[in-house]
């Protein structure tokens, strides 16, 4: 392995055992996230390396206006990030994945200039490998690899991306969800086979699939015993969320992901429910119920075809096709799921690690 060009990543110029000062240069410097950081000092960014290529460019992201080539993402880049974010070497590669996924949707580019963050779900045998959380609290940051990878993740967009104000646009009030959402489908609590599996993959094989969330969302049902026709109904209403963020002429909600708590996802499967029925029901609830309801907007089609050519088909609203994806995960304790919309700019993508 060639050592790590000290070209790439700048030397610190406070003692590397002072935290608070390597802590306040980094800020300095801009890149840090605003929580503390794991000094990239050269030995460690090796360590994350684990003798891969340092100089090869492992993504193009671009994140500002005017970036129109992008930026490269070398691996030293990404390493000295991740270190920051304090990851453990074992999980690079998920890091790369995440980025990977992220470069190959318009260089990242709809993945910063909007007010969602990357979510990432992990599926196969690398979420015991790492110690993923796919059960209670997955999404509260107790879990050093949820935490630090989604991390990770953020602060290669921000300092090799370029995410970061004010070069972004559109983000007027930003996400929380931007420090990390990671965690785990829990597969072994599950009656249906995993989302991976459902997208091609191998069972057991080791996947991230990337969603673009803009929240969550909690959905309550209590009642025992639990009825499927019930909770679907409940469900359906979380999802007007959409319809709503639909009514203007540049509609900005996709169709969202329903991560079920494993009681509510053996309700539907006891009544015979199987996940694709379940995801059927629900885009079709999201999709169906659709009109142009801004008398602005009306007219914007009105005026488009006062010149048409009467013998060709009159230009309408498009009928959506946003798809729901339902994920099974979360504690076993109580009768709680999540719906997390997603902005209609990410399109759900998954890739074997």
């Amino acid at each position: 392995m060639t050592s790590v060009d000290s070209g790439l990543l700048r030397e610190l110029q406070a003692d590397a055992n002072d935290a608070e000062a390597v802590w306040g240069e980094l800020l300095h410097r801009g890149w840090s996230d605003g929580l503390p950081v794991i000094p990239p000092t050269l030995d460690r960014v090796e360590r994350m390396l684990a003798g891969r290529d340092p100089d090869h460019v492992h993504a193009v992201l671009g994140a500002v206006i005017g970036a129109e080539q992008g930026r490269p993402a070398t691996l030293a880049k990404l390493a000295a990030n991740a270190v920051m974010a304090g990851c453990d070497p074992s999980y690079f590669p998920v890091v790369l994945a995440a980025i990977a996924l992220i470069g190959d949707t318009d260089r990242g580019m709809a993945y910063l200039n909007s007010p969602a963050a990357p979510m990432l779900v992990l599926n196969g045998d690398v979420r015991n490998e790492l110690g993923i959380n796919c059960g209670q609290e997955m999404l509260s940051m107790t879990t050093r690899a949820n935490a630090t990878i989604g991390r990770a993740v953020r602060l290669a967009l921000m300092n090799v991306g370029g995410a970061r104000v004010p070069d972004l646009f559109d983000v007027q009030h930003g996400m929380p969800g931007r420090a990390g959402m990671v965690f785990g489908e829990y597969e072994e609590e599950s009656p249906w086979e995993p989302h991976s599996v459902s997208v091609g993959l191998a069972p057991g094989q080791s996947a991230v699939t990337l969603f673009l969330a803009v929240g969550t969302m909690p959905v309550n049902y209590h009642q025992v015993p639990q009825d499927a026709s019930e909770l679907l109904l409940i469900l359906t209403r979380c999802l007007d969320y959409v319809r709503g963020n639909r009514i203007g002429p540049s509609p900005d909600s996709g169709g969202g992901v329903v991560v079920l708590s494993p009681k509510h996802a053996r309700a539907f499967s006891r009544e015979g429910w199987t996940k694709q029925r379940l995801e059927e029901e629900l885009t079709a609830a999201v999709n169906d119920h659709w009109d142009v309801e801004l008398e602005a907007h009306r007219i914007k089609f009105e005026l488009i075809n006062r010149g048409h050519d009467p013998d060709e088909p009159m230009i309408s609203q498009p009928k959506p096709q946003d798809p729901v994806t339902v994920l099974v995960a979360g504690g076993l304790g109580g009768w709680h799921s999540l719906y997390v919309p997603t902005h209609s700019w990410g399109v759900p993508v998954t890739r074997a690690i």
